[in-house]
Parts: structure tokens; C-alpha cells; sequence
């Protein structure tokens, strides 16, 4: 898949490492591993906010039990969205189809989830200022009208909004 090809450009070490191993690792800071991912997530370093959205689909893997837990995940991926870095939305983007099957498969509140938090971003980036970041979404989209995870509907009510 695409995305195992992602990780390889930051050398071998890298690759193998889940995103949450690497928030689970005892650092100086004393933080929780929900609490490192917003440090990582609002970090100044562009390379740490794009670890986190590459990694997105662990992360929420990892947190999606705890209903607290998989609120804050989901806040962070809109602050995320927001990142002021084309290709760090491009890599958020890569990430929202994987995300959306996987909340279908095993959150029941799914739509909820889906539709407050993950479309509105794939529809806002329709009309990003950024070119790539535009065909991205309308790549996403197609990936979601595709696996039956939107449809027309989602679309038109996403866009009166």
C-alpha cells in the first residue's frame, strides 16, 4: 500500500515503528500517551506534526476504545487539518479514507464521527488555495463515494453548510 512506502524516506529504523510505540516511549516529559500526541501535533516542528498525521490510523486505533480518548484524537485531526503546511494536509487527506473504513468497521457511532469531524475537512480542502491539496481531496472523495462510506447527499449537504 501507499503508505508503507511513505515511511521509508526517513531511513529503515523508522519504518518498522508504529506511531503509538513511538508515543508510548518513556520520555523526560512525564506526559501521557494522549497528552505527547498534542505536543507532537501542535509542535513548531514541521516533521513532528507530519509523524502524527502520517500515523493517524494507529493513533486512532490505539485510542478509539476510550470515548474521551477518541473525542481528543478527532480534535486533534481538525486542528491538524488547519495546518497552515500544504503537505501536511496532503498527508491528512492520504489518511481520511483509511480512518473513515476503519470507524465503519468498528465504531458504531460511526456516522456521527465521520460526518462531524472527517468530511467537513476532505469538503473544505475542495477549494484549499494549494493545488495538490485540492486534487488530494477530490481523490479522497472518490475513495469514500467508492467504498459507499458518502454519498451525493454527504456531498450536497457538506457543501450548503
Amino acid at each position: 500500500s501507499r503508505m508503507d512506502v511513505e515511511f521509508e524516506d526517513h531511513g529503515p529504523d523508522c519504518e518498522r515503528m508504529r506511531i503509538t510505540e513511538f508515543l508510548d516511549i518513556p520520555g523526560q516529559d512525564n506526559l501521557t500517551p494522549l497528552a505527547r500526541l498534542e505536543k507532537y501535533a501542535f509542535s513548531d516542528n514541521i516533521f513532528n506534526r507530519q509523524i502524527i498525521a502520517r500515523g493517524l490510523l494507529d493513533v486512532l486505533r490505539d485510542f478509539s476504545s476510550n470515548e474521551d480518548d477518541f473525542l481528543t484524537v478527532m480534535e486533534i485531526v481538525v486542528k491538524l487539518s488547519e495546518d497552515a503546511e500544504p503537505s501536511l494536509r496532503t498527508e491528512l487527506l492520504e489518511q481520511i479514507p483509511q480512518m473513515a473504513i476503519f470507524l465503519q468497521e468498528s465504531r458504531p457511532n460511526f456516522p456521527m464521527a465521520f460526518s462531524e469531524y472527517l468530511m467537513p475537512i476532505v469538503l473544505r480542502y475542495l477549494t484549499d488555495p494549494n493545488n495538490q491539496v485540492r486534487k488530494s481531496s477530490q481523490e479522497a472523495l472518490l475513495m469514500l463515494l467508492d467504498q459507499d462510506l458518502v454519498d451525493q447527499t454527504d456531498i450536497e449537504i457538506g457543501r450548503a453548510h
